[in-house]
């Protein structure tokens, strides 16, 4: 009888623990099971470049749905006899979720990039439908799946010649996942109906494409509002962004410039990260036109601007420094604007920053911290240059330091009137023995 007691007790304490170590949320269960085995045993990890074009017998391998069944399926459109990958948002009850799950795929390096297309008719009727693209990237995304691409409601729409059941043309779409660079990643397609028609995808690739800035100086005058953002750039939050505007820094012909507008909720964050910014071993600099104005009525509320960098592609980013929008503060070049008037700024009301780029920096952030009804902020006009010599700034103040025969050739690219306060300081001697004997060969 004791040895009866005991192995009950065993098995009790058993089951208890077996239930502790189960994960109970849904994060947990994303964590557990889609990074994964699927049911068919362990998933092959990719490395990209990786394409999935749908046009194989469904699912594709390694693909997978929600509990490993999913309105997701394989669609054969007669327009143009193309395979899709269809979500069957109307023929399912309203507000149920649907995903499909890709592979797990190695990103090798920097400025590799998810493109897909996508296809979506609005129904007048139905406009509930939402659609947004996440990505599991380890601690990346803090173990978690993280939005990178979203469209619901009236902007799901392509535009495109879909219909109730056939996708159109395609709508074409590129993330930049250059912030996973040396990590394993999972993306998932996720679809919530408002019982709208169906959600069509195709042309999977995860591939490289240098969308870096190679070629100093380099300014992005953000003169045209598609694509917005400017290729290479990114806004990383689907909920919070930059937008483009028509105005143009201190009254200069054309149009172009970002704007962070004044409505966000208190403590919310906006942020727009650069492309990839080669500037080898001396670093460089950024500089930006600004304008900023507080809104009279909800005085004082403010926003601060944010520059921070990265060294590691995006993945982390460390604060370089912050321009005060409170009163007094650097960032405002205009008085506050009055009630019921939106603040566009005038040729006078802008003002210039600079500031230095350290070495190993490959991606900058703007970043704001807004309160409520803190006003308009435009952003213009953002240049970098690169460092060609290891210090100084070229002034007769803090000349570039000349230390080797490389550093001396670059001043041949100091030629000309526009170079003509341009200083230089020769901090050792240089041998150029070796060169001269090649001239007179």
């Amino acid at each position: 009888m004791k040895a009866i007691l005991f192995s009950a007790l065993l098995l009790i304490v058993s089951f208890s623990l077996l239930a502790a170590s189960l994960p109970t949320d849904a994060a947990s269960l994303a964590s557990a099971n889609e990074m994964g085995t699927s049911p068919g045993g362990e998933r092959t990890i990719y490395t990209a470049p990786y394409s999935q074009n749908f046009n194989g017998t469904w699912m594709p391998p390694d693909w997978t749905g929600n509990d490993y069944t999913s309105p997701f399926v394989a669609y054969w459109t007669y327009s143009d006899s193309h395979t899709w990958a269809r979500c069957f948002l109307g023929e399912v009850n309203h507000g149920t979720q649907a995903y499909l799950y890709s592979p797990q795929i190695t990103v090798p390096g920097y400025m590799y990039r998810l493109d897909f297309k996508w296809s979506h008719m609005l129904n007048a009727l139905y406009p509930q439908d939402q659609a947004s693209v996440e990505i599991y990237g380890d601690q990346v995304t803090g173990y978690g799946w993280e939005k990178i691409w979203e469209r619901k409601y009236q902007e799901f729409n392509s535009n495109d010649g879909a219909t109730e059941l056939n996708p159109g043309s395609g709508v074409q779409e590129s993330i930049n996942l250059t912030r996973f660079a040396g990590h394993t990643v999972q993306i998932r397609f996720h679809g919530i109906s408002g019982y709208g028609p169906s959600w069509f995808i195709d042309d999977f690739n995860l591939h490289y494409v240098d969308t870096g800035i190679n070629s100093y100086p380099s300014t992005q005058t953000f003169s045209s509002s598609t694509p917005f953002p400017p290729t290479g750039w990114r806004n990383p939050d689907t909920s919070t962004y930059w937008r483009w505007s028509g105005a143009n820094a201190y009254g200069a012909t054309g149009q172009g410039s970002i704007i962070d507008w004044d409505n966000w909720t208190t403590g919310t964050s906006t942020t727009l990260d650069t492309p990839f910014l080669n500037l080898g071993v001396y670093g460089g600099t950024l500089s930006f036109d600004h304008a900023y104005a507080h809104y009279a009525p909800y005085e004082p509320a403010y926003k601060d601007l944010q520059i921070l960098s990265s060294t590691d592609g995006g993945g982390n980013f460390s604060l370089r420094t912050t321009y005060s929008g409170a009163t007094g503060g650097n960032l405002i070049t205009a008085p506050a604007a009055p009630a019921g008037v939106t603040f566009s700024p005038g040729s006078t009301q802008w003002a210039t920053k600079t500031i230095q780029i350290p070495a190993g920096v490959n991606i900058l952030r703007f970043q704001t911290q807004n309160q409520h009804g803190s006003g308009y902020l435009y952003i213009d006009n953002v240049t970098f240059t690169k460092n060609l010599f290891p210090s100084g700034t070229g002034t007769e103040a803090d000349p570039y330091c000349v230390s080797n025969v490389s550093e001396f050739n670059l001043i041949r690219n100091y030629l000309g009137s526009t170079s003509s306060r341009t200083y230089f300081k020769l901090t050792c001697d240089i041998d150029l023995t070796s060169y001269a004997t090649a001239w007179y060969q």
